[in-house]
């Protein structure tokens, strides 16, 4: 029996350029495990490639011997969704090469690379595009899933960025699309998670951008009525260019506001609703880097945690929202935060149809999300109070759909919260997928099934 898995794995040897890992070995462990270790998931085999002819060996000899198969980007999901139980992980980690191209204002990222990545290159010439707000998150699973960052505001999601993919198919192929070359697949590329192949490079339309200034206001909970009516008048008076995001922790609530502006009065002008409050705790303004601000909470979001997530947009920024959220916040497990992050601007301008995301009219991502060093919630009562909330914030929000890359699927009772942010846009994911992927090879995400045959009229 051993001999005979020994054989198996020699049989993919001679045509993978790659690392090789199998269950068992001495350095499996510490290259399974994933940013949340929540997820105990363990494949059979980890296939670490090195370039797109080494995925189209991996999904060769999954689809050979009939295991699963999942794909690891840069390695931050939340969901877990990148691992597969006793079948076969791609990871693309090792693929971490940027090119940039001042002149154009392009980008072409390898598969594997986290933002950081990117940052470093494109920085160097003032550049950039919306990158998430953790430096240490994946360019792959947080651009398919649409891709909320610090500025989405002015350049819109990660996804609105995309203008080519090289992308490997369930049958091997190598295909190179933009709107150009195969445009319904790119476009489906552009929001619609990572069900119609492995994306090995992705090409970005890149930014000009230098210099932020970002506002940092700590306030105690006892001030939380005051800030809350302070920050929705803020959200709802403020340009593009600004935006704000707001935590609500145990003994604090925090609001972080940035604008691409650097001129010393209208900064004060744009944050000073914030810095006039009484009962602030702790207040700074300050301008940094595009980089610096991408890495500023790295050190409290990295690997090695164990986390869970709930998400629901909203079509209105209003208080019956916040009171909601903080009646159920009484009673959430602790240490449990409640994240809001302020949408529209640029966001809003583009068409509903025009990527897979189509809840372009929401004004906020709400999440409630748990992060913590020792996994001590009994999963039944997180689960529950997580039904919960999702139910009661889904009941006001004015849209039926959460944002994809904060499900995590076990909160969210199944698929159905991940997908629920394609709207009606899913029918033509169906068809996309019925195309490249009629037997669904590619499951392990928040999946899109092929459009079903109809049944013949009589």
């Amino acid at each position: 029996f051993l001999r005979k898995k020994e054989d198996v794995i020699d049989q993919i040897k001679k045509e993978f350029g790659g690392d090789i890992i199998r269950k068992g070995q001495r350095d499996y462990e510490e290259i399974r495990e994933g940013w949340n270790h929540l997820i105990k998931t363990k494949p059979r085999y980890i296939l670490r490639c090195k370039t797109a002819e080494d995925v189209s060996s991996a999904i060769r000899f999954t689809r050979q011997h009939q295991l699963g198969f999942s794909i690891r980007g840069g390695g931050h999901s939340i969901s877990g969704l990148s691992l597969v139980e006793d079948g076969v992980m791609c990871d693309l980690s090792l693929m971490r090469n940027v090119h940039v191209d001042p002149v154009e204002r392009i980008a072409i990222v390898d598969g594997g690379c986290i933002w950081k990545d990117l940052n470093t290159e494109a920085q160097k010439h003032n550049l950039g595009t919306v990158s998430g707000l953790i430096s240490e998150t994946g360019v792959g699973g947080l651009t398919l899933g649409g891709g909320i960052g610090w500025l989405t505001r002015s350049y819109g999601l990660a996804c609105d960025a995309l203008i080519g993919a090289e992308i490997v198919l369930a049958d091997g192929r190598i295909l190179n699309v933009s709107e150009q070359s195969e445009p319904d697949l790119f476009w489906a590329l552009k929001g619609g998670g990572g069900n119609f192949g492995v994306v090995t490079k992705f090409t970005f339309r890149l930014q000009e951008i230098g210099d932020v200034v970002i506002g940092e206001f700590i306030f105690a909970r006892s001030q939380t009525d005051h800030v809350l009516s302070t920050y929705i008048d803020f959200c709802n008076g403020s340009p593009d260019s600004v935006t704000a995001f707001l935590w609500i922790a145990q003994n604090a609530i925090i609001v972080m506001a940035v604008t691409l502006s650097t001129d010393n009065d209208q900064v004060e002008k744009e944050f000073k609703a914030f810095a006039d409050l009484e009962g602030i705790l702790k207040m700074s303004i300050n301008q940094e880097s595009y980089s610096d601000l991408q890495s500023r909470y790295d050190s409290g979001n990295g690997p090695g945690k164990y986390v869970w997530s709930r998400s629901q947009l909203f079509e209105k920024l209003t208080k019956e929202m916040f009171d909601v959220a903080l009646e159920f916040y009484k009673t959430a497990p602790q240490p449990t935060q409640l994240e809001f992050m302020h949408l529209g601007g640029k966001f809003s301008q583009i068409g509903s149809q025009d990527t897979p995301f189509f809840f372009r009219n929401a004004q906020v991502e709400c999440h409630a999300i748990s992060s913590q060093v020792e996994n001590y919630f009994p999963e039944s009562q997180v689960r529950e109070w997580a039904k919960e909330f999702g139910k009661k914030m889904a009941g006001i929000s004015g849209i039926s759909a959460s944002y994809g890359n904060i499900v995590c699927q076990m909160m969210d009772m199944g698929n159905s919260g991940g997908i629920s942010q394609y709207g009606p846009n899913l029918k033509r994911l169906e068809k996309i997928k019925l195309k490249f992927d009629p037997g669904n090879f590619f499951n392990r995400n928040h999946n899109i099934l092929p459009e079903k045959a109809e049944e013949p009229s009589n």
